[in-house]
């Protein structure tokens, strides 16, 4: 029961098991155990595949936790397809396939990217630091619109100069659209 509530708290799946918790003074690394699932093949997909050697830890981010960072470190082993020969590492179906995140931090940083806050502001919340949360930006694909509205806004505006910000120095000038009726 205590797993599952713990579990819950820091958003993690219910088949996930804490090893341990690492305290660090900015961010907490979590440890866990990633249950044993079927891993089908990226290339041909098939289910007859066979560990291949222990692997590698891989630490990813995730949702801040207490007001702090959060961490998730875990094992990932390397899985060898008897089908085709195809070898790849076993990556559990809570982190983002492309990013080093968890699923939970980027749905997270998606919903707050569709709020009016910065990115620095979204990352500071978040525990994730700016690029990581530019970059859940960029992998979103936007649709084009059916069609505009009546009254189109256009405002373009300096941003503030921070010079610690490498986006800032190469964007200084910025350009808000929006829908003028409403």
């Amino acid at each position: 029961m205590a797993k599952k509530i713990t579990n819950k708290l820091i958003s993690l799946p219910q088949d996930v098991s804490i090893d341990r918790v690492v305290d660090h003074p900015h961010s907490l690394e979590i440890f866990i155990s990633c249950p044993d699932t079927d891993q089908l093949c990226p290339v041909c997909g098939s289910r007859n595949c066979v560990i291949k050697d222990s692997g590698r830890s891989l630490t990813v981010r995730h949702v801040s936790v207490a007001g702090k960072g959060s961490f998730l470190s875990f094992h990932v082993p390397r899985l060898l397809c008897k089908q085709c020969g195809a070898s790849f590492s076993k990556r559990p179906y809570f982190v983002h396939p492309s990013m080093k995140l968890s699923a939970t931090a980027f749905l997270a940083a998606c919903v707050s990217l569709t709020g009016t806050h910065s990115i620095r502001d979204i990352a500071i919340d978040k525990g994730l630091p700016e690029h990581q949360v530019l970059s859940v930006l960029c992998s979103v694909e936007f649709h084009k619109p059916d069609s505009l509205p009546r009254t189109l806004c256009n405002d373009e505006f300096k941003g503030s100069y921070d010079p610690d910000s490498h986006l800032w120095n190469v964007n200084r000038y910025h350009s808000n659209i929006s829908d003028g009726s409403n």
